[in-house]
């Protein structure tokens, strides 16, 4: 699939495959045209609706929120057991240290 044009594509593809997909979309199928302007158009409000959800799923007390900063800096991912859980990168280290992962 082309850059740039993935996650609209894949959420019309959802509407057709998905359950809570078709539920949200009222068992229609939207064309990714129409979702890619949604989309553009809503993204400040959406933003702040799904903070706002968040927000409602932990006073219900169904999600646990803590504190993850990331940087932007890489770390390695290698999968040897020896490794495992170590972080490569000060940087990072330093700011995930004192993170809650639950």
């Amino acid at each position: 699939m082309p850059p740039g044009c993935g996650v609209s594509r894949k959420i019309e593809r959802a509407t057709y495959e998905a359950v809570p997909f078709r539920f949200i979309a009222g068992n229609l199928h939207p064309d990714h045209d129409t979702l890619a302007a949604f989309r553009r158009t809503f993204l400040p409000e959406l933003k702040d609706l799904f903070v706002q959800v968040l927000l409602l799923a932990q006073e219900a007390g169904v999600l646990k929120l803590g504190t993850i900063s990331l940087d932007g800096t890489k770390v390695h991912a290698g999968a040897r057991h020896s490794q495992s859980g170590q972080l490569q990168t000060g940087s990072v280290a330093k700011t995930l240290g004192g993170a809650r992962w639950t």
